[in-house]
């Protein structure tokens, strides 16, 4: 059963702090057609904790995944909308995220590099610059990499 004292002091703590908005705005999701893997990845772990009190490390951990990204670039090209507004609204909601929750360092760093690797592609194929969206494809090996350190660091321990 859900602490529901601790999901009001949850929502209290956001409230006192001054970026609140983008924590809101985040849980809306996105304006965009085809925008269903950006839903999973960005929109669920916000919504996971502000609405169901989990852990905002292992809400990150578990929705923005090297998989998730690599279905998010598949999609890119036939997204239609402001996904530039999208992401500025995920990011405002990370950094509240870190702000308020105090998730590590490291996993907000992944987290914010993740976004970035998505503007990076969304970027490069609005400007059709083939070399630029190879670099963000680039950028999802590395971040299957730290991705991997930091589940099994955060996330993978708990299991069995």
């Amino acid at each position: 059963m859900r602490d529901v004292n601790k999901g009001f002091e949850l929502l209290q703590k956001a409230l006192e702090y001054g970026g609140t908005k983008g924590l809101i705005w985040a849980i809306r999701g996105p304006d965009i057609i085809f925008s269903e893997p950006l839903k999973e990845a960005l929109t669920m772990p916000i919504r996971a904790v502000l609405f169901w009190n989990k852990d905002p490390t292992k809400a990150i951990l578990e929705n923005m995944t090297p998989t998730n990204l690599e279905l998010i670039l598949a999609f890119l090209e036939h997204m239609e909308g402001d996904v530039k507004h999208y992401l500025d609204h995920i990011d405002n909601a990370i950094i509240a995220l870190y702000e308020i929750f105090n998730i590590p360092k490291s996993v907000y760093n992944y987290a914010r590099h993740y976004i970035d690797t998505i503007w990076l592609a969304w970027r490069a194929i609005r400007m059709d610059d083939k070399k630029t969206y190879e670099i963000a494809v680039k950028r999802i090996e590395e971040l299957r990499n730290c991705w991997t350190m930091l589940h099994l660091k955060h996330v993978a321990h708990e299991v069995g």
